[in-house]
This record gives C-alpha cells, structure tokens and sequence, in this order.
C-alpha cells in the first residue's frame, strides 16, 4: 500500500535518497565527479548527509530494535501490515 510522505522527516528521507541516488548513477555512468563541481568539504557534507538520512530512515523502517518489534506486534494486530 502506498502513501504519500506526511512528516517533514517522511519528506527528507525521500530527497535524500533520491539525491543519493542520482549522484550515484551520474558517477557511475557518466563518471562525474561531484568534488569537482562544489569542492570536497561540500562533497563530503552532502554524501554524509545524504548517507545519514538514508541510514536513520532503514532503521526506523525495518523491525530490529526492541520498540519496532512491539510497534510491528501492534500493526500486525490492527492489521494495518501484514507479515
């Protein structure tokens, strides 16, 4: 089922994937270089970031901590998700 971003970290997590996403593909087919274009401190801040959002928003998507299990026992109960 899918739903549209709601929350602004919803909204932050898709942008920085897609960020993510398009410098990954842009180095890799055309051989771009990001540091190039807005020097390496820039470079380096935005992949951070970029990796960082992308990190934080696995984890809360996936069902590995302790708190996520119980959320996920709650949703399978509603049945709002299914196994």
């Amino acid at each position: 089922m899918y739903t549209k971003p709601q929350t602004w970290k919803d909204w932050g997590i898709l942008l920085s994937a897609w960020g993510s996403a398009v410098a990954l593909f842009l180095t890799a087919v055309f051989g771009w270089d990001l540091e190039k274009y807005v020097g390496p401190f820039v470079a380096a801040v935005m992949m951070t970031a970029f990796l960082a959002w992308n990190i934080w928003g696995i984890w809360k998507n996936t069902h590995v901590s302790k708190q996520a299990k119980v959320q996920k026992e709650a949703l399978l109960k509603q049945g709002l998700i299914k196994e």
